[in-house]
């Protein structure tokens, strides 16, 4: 990583990188208060803010244990840490909160449960690793190694990363990832995703599920990258963007960024150019997995690293 480089990436994230105001602890108070804290609450979660939103809920849960609308805040909480028994349990009793709500959050959760179950845990210092029993095992130290050499490149490029400890799922195949995300089977293998960063965690695809493999550590880079930006940006950079970066990035743990095109993408690329058969960013929203094909979301991924590419350039 040239200085230039370094400082050009950290240029990237300047609008989004100043931090919110830490959420107050709540009070136990009227019905009125509490609810518009469950709602509070609530949006940190889906923006991924699981440190302020723990800061809201814990106190509610105390104070309230009964509360519906509190059980299902709490619920969701749980899914975000990882704690799946309890996140089950509490979106059971979260019932009549909000319609409709719980029960998505509680079916995710409860196959969350299902696909996890049985996994043994591999704790590292910044990161900890659930895995399947059996051959995933072999991808442990080597998965630990190269987090910490991302993590390490990424503070030296952005400046900062979270200093909390961050979960990383290994599962056995794509259906058992489309299982722990909102995502489809059927739009996961149309677009080729094999790992996601969504729910306070990284997800990863075991490479023995595909015929040949794939580069599962730089995708693992990938999701890690990800999971800084949706931290630091409070989930508000452009898709186009926060792909871009990711992809850029995703070889930092091994060398420079921006490493990752290849001749097939770049051809990709060059012929979509020529023939004006480009993705425009606003097809690439709400996520690259959602895109027809996997000759698609090749073509994105190429555009936004050569978008990144170029605004390093400059």
């Amino acid at each position: 990583m040239t200085r230039a480089a370094s400082r050009l990436a950290a240029a990237l994230l300047g609008l989004w990188l100043a931090p919110r105001p830490a959420a107050a602890a709540p009070a136990p108070g009227p019905a009125p208060d509490r609810y518009r804290q469950v709602g509070q609450a609530m949006r940190l979660l889906v923006d991924e803010e699981v440190p302020e939103a723990r800061a809201l809920v814990e106190p509610l849960l105390e104070a309230h244990p009964g509360d519906a609308g509190v059980a299902l805040a709490a619920g969701v909480l749980r899914l975000y840490q990882q704690r799946y028994d309890e996140a089950v349990r509490l979106l059971e009793a979260s019932e009549g909160a909000s319609p409709g709500t719980p029960g998505d959050w509680l079916d995710l959760a409860r196959k969350s449960r299902e696909v996890t179950r049985g996994h043994e845990r591999a704790e590292g210092r910044h990161f900890v690793v659930f895995h399947p029993r059996g051959k995933d095992e072999v991808l442990v130290p080597y998965l630990l190694e190269m987090l910490e050499a991302q993590r390490a490149a990424l503070e030296r490029t952005l400046g900062r990363v979270p200093d909390d400890q961050v979960a990383v799922e290994i599962v056995e195949s794509t259906r058992d990832l489309a299982r722990l995300s909102t995502l489809g089977e059927e739009e996961i293998k149309t677009s080729g995703t094999i790992a996601i960063c969504k729910f306070n965690k990284l997800m990863v695809t075991s490479p023995k599920a595909l015929l040949r493999g794939y580069d599962w550590l730089d995708t693992a880079a990938h999701e890690y990258v990800h999971y800084v930006l949706t931290r630091y940006t409070h989930n508000r950079a452009p898709i186009w963007l926060q792909e871009g970066i990711a992809k850029w990035a995703e070889t930092l743990w091994r060398g420079r960024g921006g490493e990752s095109m290849s001749p097939y993408a770049a051809a990709l690329l060059r012929d979509a150019a020529r023939e004006g058969r480009l993705i425009t960013f606003a097809q690439m929203h709400p996520s690259m997995a959602k895109l027809p094909s996997q000759e698609a979301a090749a073509l994105a991924f190429a555009e936004v690293l050569a978008a990144v590419e170029w605004i390093t350039r400059r």
